[in-house]
C-alpha cells in the first residue's frame, strides 16, 4: 500500500518569528551576581561600578562579564548609597536610575 502526499503550493511566503522563552524579570548580572529590576528611581546614588557589556537575548546561552536583558550595551551601573554592592546596584536608563537589588532579596528587604 502506498500513500501518496500532496504538499500545495502557493506565491506567499510564512514570516517565522523566533522569540526565546520570556525571562522571568528584567535583570544585570554584575560581579557574578543576579540583580532584579525593581520599579523605584533613585534620585541619588554612588560611585559608578561599571557598565553593561552584553545584551542577554537568549535564555539559552550562557553568557559572561557583565550583562543585561533589559539595559542596552553601555548601560553605566553604580552603587547605591548606604547599601552594599552585593544586595543593591543602580543602572542608569533613560537619564534615570533604578534600583536593583540581588535576586534573593524582595524590594521590602530594601528601605
Amino acid at each position: 500500500m502506498m500513500l501518496v502526499f500532496f504538499i500545495g503550493c502557493n506565491n506567499k511566503q510564512s514570516t517565522v518569528v523566533s522569540s526565546s522563552k520570556s525571562w522571568a524579570f528584567g535583570f544585570v548580572n554584575w560581579n557574578n551576581t543576579f540583580y532584579k529590576e525593581t520599579d523605584k528611581k533613585l534620585d541619588k546614588v554612588g560611585s559608578k561600578i561599571g557598565e553593561v557589556e552584553v545584551f542577554a537575548r537568549d535564555e539559552n546561552i550562557e553568557y559572561h562579564g557583565t550583562f543585561s536583558n533589559e539595559y542596552e550595551v553601555g548601560s553605566e551601573i553604580y552603587s547605591v548609597e548606604g547599601f552594599e554592592t552585593a544586595k543593591a546596584i543602580a543602572v542608569k536608563s533613560k537619564g534615570d536610575f533604578i534600583l536593583l537589588i540581588e535576586q534573593t532579596l524582595n524590594k521590602e528587604d530594601i528601605k
